[in-house]
């Protein structure tokens, strides 16, 4: 799955949004992972513009506002948000 992502990006580009679904976490987070290195590369200072939330416990308002900042010395953001399924 993986693999295939990273050819999909090398062919397109990195598109300003996507939904990782499945069942197995791991998948989901290793293709989150792929994404987010597709965006932000692997340099250390990445983590400025990478964020993670949490259904049951923060609002859609606020990952909208996180998506809106301005990256800190790169061309993007990458926000997650994860369990989306529990936003009450």
């Amino acid at each position: 799955m993986s693999m295939e992502l990273s050819q999909s990006l090398a062919r397109t580009g990195v598109m300003p949004l996507y939904a990782v679904v499945g069942e197995e976490d791991y998948l989901r987070d290793q293709s989150v992972a792929v994404l987010r290195t597709a965006a932000l590369g692997s340099a250390p200072d990445s983590g400025f513009n990478y964020d993670i939330f949490h259904g049951d416990d923060s609002s859609i308002e606020d990952v909208l506002a996180c998506a809106a900042e301005i990256p800190v010395f790169a061309e993007r953001r990458v926000v997650v948000y994860k369990s989306v399924e529990k936003v009450p």
